[in-house]
């Protein structure tokens, strides 16, 4: 449930994070069909990164912690890119609608200040780089859980086989023990002991 959670309000923050930074492409004059593809590179990146810390700690690679620390440093670069731009957007916006109320202008409300504005705005990209780091450290729990119980299924059944090969070892051994040798029934047979006082070879009382 609190994985669901978490990928709930990561996939909510990154719709807003989406139109705002489609909207900073606008504002750098990138033609307008091509707007979606900055902030399509900038969600990628983090989710990439993200997909590839969760499946360096779950299948547990051998890397070293350059490798491991680089996708770490990707993940939180390309999230901080998105705070600067969610935050420079959120303040000009708001500088631009406070001109506009200034020069007579009626938006129907009231805009915040620019830095209140820009402290809301980080707060999406903000939540994505927590969460992101809150479902890895859920999922290497569920590993971790998993791991502990496959443990555990496996002595129960190797203690299990080894139980049942004991009680077949023992049963057989039983069954040797009980089954009357050969010789000893045939030596107490009376034809054996009549041809053994017949033989000349016999020592004679």
């Amino acid at each position: 449930m609190a994985i669901v959670i978490a990928l709930g309000i990561t996939t909510g923050a990154f719709v807003l994070s989406f139109a705002v930074q489609r909207d900073l492409a606008r504002q750098a004059l990138i033609p307008e069909n091509l707007t979606w593809i900055f902030p399509a590179i900038v969600d990628s990146a983090i989710l990439g990164a993200t997909i590839a810390i969760v499946i360096i700690i779950i299948s547990k690679l051998n890397m070293n912690r350059r490798d491991r620390g680089f996708y770490i440093a990707l993940a939180v670069s390309v999230v901080v890119i998105s705070i600067l731009g969610n935050a420079y957007h959120a303040y000009h916006a708001a500088v631009a609608a406070r001109k506009f109320i200034d020069g007579g202008g009626d938006l129907g409300f009231s805009p915040l200040t620019p830095s209140i504005a820009a402290a809301i705005a980080i707060i999406p990209p903000a939540l994505v780089l927590a969460f992101t780091h809150g479902i890895t450290i859920l999922v290497k729990a569920v590993g971790m859980a998993y791991a502990a119980y496959r443990e555990i299924v496996e002595s129960a059944t190797a203690s299990e086989d080894a139980k049942n090969a004991a009680s077949d070892l023992t049963s057989r051994t039983t069954k040797t023990k009980s089954r009357p040798s050969r010789w000893t029934s045939t030596a107490s047979s009376p034809e054996l002991r009549s041809w053994y006082c017949s033989s000349p070879d016999s020592p004679s009382d």
